[in-house]
């Protein structure tokens, strides 16, 4: 089964760096990304830690609102574009943890 979910994998990146991409997963990642970052902000230690991460990074707060607002004006092309130039097979290496070693694993990039 890895082979098979490597494969499908693999499948899944060709097809979003040649452009096969709609733009209503792209809306449903960006909600999800701004979901999944609220919800990971509701602590007092992870809101201090953004808090201090801002201040390191930035030089200043940035709000949950601009954080939103940038995840929202990501465009399904710029993720196309970022992952036709991260998905460059030749310069790919793979990991795969698990007790694998009874079998022997050929996976085409």
């Amino acid at each position: 089964w890895a082979e098979e979910v490597m494969e499908l994998v693999v499948k899944e990146m060709r097809g979003i760096a040649g452009g096969n991409l709609e733009e209503s997963e792209v809306e449903r990642a960006r909600n999800q990304l701004v979901g999944s970052t609220t919800l990971g902000l509701e602590s007092s230690d992870s809101w201090m830690g953004h808090i201090a991460k801002n201040e390191l990074y930035f030089s200043r707060a940035v709000s949950l609102d601009e954080i939103a607002q940038g995840i929202r004006a990501v465009s399904r092309d710029q993720v196309v574009e970022l992952a036709n130039s991260l998905f460059q097979p030749n310069a790919m290496t793979l990991t795969i943890l698990g007790d694998l070693a009874k079998k022997d694993l050929d996976i085409k990039l």
